[in-house]
């Protein structure tokens, strides 16, 4: 392939992602129908948009370090300069921050969004290093995609890059899509849902039905799930004959994620068109783009950026073994080069279950280390840690050239009253550094179960006749109903009060109580007692901000419940709903430096409780306020 026509392509694939993306941008996340018809001036919109953004902070990251690149360096790179923290970037940022690294750091208390598009909105960049080689697309992708996202999900971004970087030399969407799902576990739920679209695409003309199919069969309440946004890509492409146009307006009517359906469509439109034909046959201009953050790139137009990445094609060529080898390619980007990496050393580290201690506990891990150099490494291993923390490993390691040593790492909870949110460990062998760490299991005080008999008989007379005479109806539609839900049931509400409600919300109240521990956001509550039924309990933690913190709360739930923040109820529910991380969030308070105290109270009216709290502050300047905060100390006194 000429390097002017692989340029041309990568600048369609640019146009289009923006463009598009930008379309769908004020739609992302209203999960319903619409019936938008195209209209020219929606090829001016141009709005900030992650999808985009975060592909130009990794050209800023391979410009710098060059493409000897590992998981962190994408990790750092977006902790240090994402100042927004929807869904799973979240997750990552604060298991990033507690020294959890990827790719624990994707999947760790991620439970709800690590299966998010996050991952393949960021696929583009790979597509166009790595054009006409799918599977160095699908390989190198997962660099990213595994800081934040879980295996479905890079799955997604595998999926997505393979089909980009094909389509720079494939123009059949049908074989493009062959070529994209071989990248990917053939018994992959995502697998499956491609399959199934393309099925429904062939056997169906209304892209609404299609939509039903897909959502029938692959929906999720989170309008950024990676299934169901999947499956409208791939029905806007297939239903659209990859018209930019028609492709764009299928994906956006479709509704949930439209800034990364419509961007992805017009991506992949883009690379199979160029942008010569995008802008004759559509109309498209360069809009430029715009970012929530500061890139510090040398322009934003867009036809700029495809050339700062077009001109790391050869680079990649040498370096990566790309397949595709462009011809006549201009001198100054035949000889340019990107910086050459010299490690001497790098770090891993393997955990034992989850990264998480407990107060007072031990907790294990591996550390392997590997030597990039020629020659063999001796010296102290040293790790030094909080005073809260001891830690056993060698004291003293060789390692030959070229070679890797694992090590057995085992780290004692000194403390067993209080334990921080993260606990650091520094690595310090041949002079080089590396920083790993646990979460704190959140220890939990549970007073219950609680609960009520539907009715309340009087102490009769044996032999007085049957206590049914004292049972009412009631909300049941017969008597039968009523005594038999007296025999075989219990009644728990809010109105249900098992002690001084208003007592424990202060301060502990001296009634029995269990411990239980939270190894992540999802509190265990049915894991305190052996009970079965409906019933109400108490949970109670303390915690301390080192400084005065402006902090905002966010509840996740199934069940009803109250929630006191240092004695003030601050919200109360009688809802009975669907687990999300964040199904309340509370206005933002602020904390003074100091002692604190959360009390819920939850009922219990099925088979179990679903419960989380997360406190939320952000932990640098010009960080929003939805980060997960990290500052506290949780106590278990």
């Amino acid at each position: 392939m000429k390097f002017s026509e692989y340029r041309d392509r990568v600048y369609g694939c640019w146009l289009g992602k923006c463009i598009c993306g930008s379309i769908g941008a004020p739609l992302e996340g209203c999960k319903q129908l619409f019936n938008y018809k195209f209209d020219p001036e929606f090829w001016k919109i141009s709005l900030p948009n992650d999808d985009l953004e975060l592909q130009v902070l990794w050209l800023n990251v391979i410009e710098k370090l060059g493409l000897d690149l590992d998981a962190d360096d994408f990790a750092e790179a977006f902790v240090a300069a994402v100042p927004y923290n929807p869904g799973e970037y979240a997750y990552f940022k604060r298991n990033f921050r507690r020294g959890i690294h990827p790719p624990t750091s994707g999947t760790y208390n991620n439970y709800y969004y690590h299966q998010g598009m996050g991952c393949c909105i960021r696929a583009e960049i790979w597509a166009c290093l790595c054009a006409g080689d799918p599977q160095l697309a699908a390989r190198v992708c997962q660099l990213d995609g595994q800081i934040d996202h879980s295996a479905e999900s890079i799955y997604s971004e595998m999926f997505i890059a393979a089909l980009e970087a094909a389509a720079f030399v494939e123009q059949d969407l049908e074989k493009l899509l062959d070529i994209a799902i071989g990248v990917i576990p053939a018994d992959s739920k995502l697998a499956r849902l491609v399959a199934d679209t393309r099925r429904w695409c062939s056997m169906f003309d209304d892209i609404r039905y299609i939509r039903d199919e897909i959502l029938r069969h692959y929906g999720h309440p989170d309008c950024t799930n990676m299934f169901e946004n999947i499956g409208i890509t791939i029905m806007s492409l297939l239903g659209s004959n990859m018209n930019l146009e028609r492709a764009t307006m299928f994906a956006l009517n479709s509704g949930f994620d439209t800034d990364c359906t419509c961007g992805i469509a017009g991506a992949i439109v883009g690379i199979i068109k160029g942008a010569k034909q995008l802008q004759h046959e559509f109309g498209v201009k360069d809009t430029g783009y715009t970012a929530n953050f500061e890139l510090n790139r040398p322009s934003d137009r867009i036809e700029q950026l495809a050339d700062d990445i077009a001109r790391l094609s050869s680079e990649v060529e040498r370096q990566w073994k790309r397949k595709l080898v462009l011809e006549d390619v201009p001198p100054e980007i035949a000889n340019f080069r990107l910086p050459v990496r010299v490690r001497t050393c790098t770090f891993t580290v393997k955990y034992d279950g989850e990264p998480v201690i407990f107060p007072g506990g031990v907790a294990y891990c591996e550390l392997t280390i590997r030597n990039h150099t020629d020659k063999p490494l001796s010296g102290p291993l040293v790790l030094t840690a909080p005073d809260t923390l001891s830690i056993d490993c060698p004291k003293q390691l060789t390692i030959g050239a070229h070679c890797q040593k694992t090590v057995n790492v085992i780290v004692r909870h000194q403390t067993p009253q209080a334990i921080a949110d993260k606990q650091l460990i520094h690595v310090q062998f041949a002079d080089c550094g590396y920083t790993f760490g646990f979460a704190a299991a959140v220890p939990w005080k549970v007073y219950g179960p609680y609960w009520e008999n539907f009715y309340t008989i009087p102490q009769m007379e044996l032999n007085s006749g049957s206590y049914g005479r004292f049972i009412q109806q009631g909300k049941f539609p017969n008597m039968s109903s009523a005594i038999r839900n007296y025999h075989l049931n219990l009644r728990a509400g809010l109105d249900v009060v098992g002690l001084n409600e208003e007592a424990l919300a202060k301060s502990y109240c001296g009634r029995e109580n269990t411990v239980i521990y939270a190894t992540n956001d999802l509190i265990p509550v049915d894991s305190a007692f052996g009970y079965q039924g409906p019933a109400i309990f108490y949970l109670a933690m303390e915690f301390t901000t080192p400084v005065d913190l402006p902090v905002t709360f966010s509840v996740g739930h199934s069940c009803p419940f109250v929630l006191w923040i240092d004695g003030v109820e601050k919200v109360r529910s009688e809802d009975e709903t669907w687990l999300t991380p964040e199904n309340i969030n509370l206005d933002r308070v602020n904390l003074p430096a100091g002692k604190h105290r959360a009390v819920f109270k939850v009922v219990r009216q099925g088979r179990s409780v679903d419960l989380c709290l997360i406190v939320r502050a952000p932990s640098r300047r010009g960080e929003r306020g939805d980060a997960h905060a990290t500052q506290l100390t949780f106590l278990n006194e």
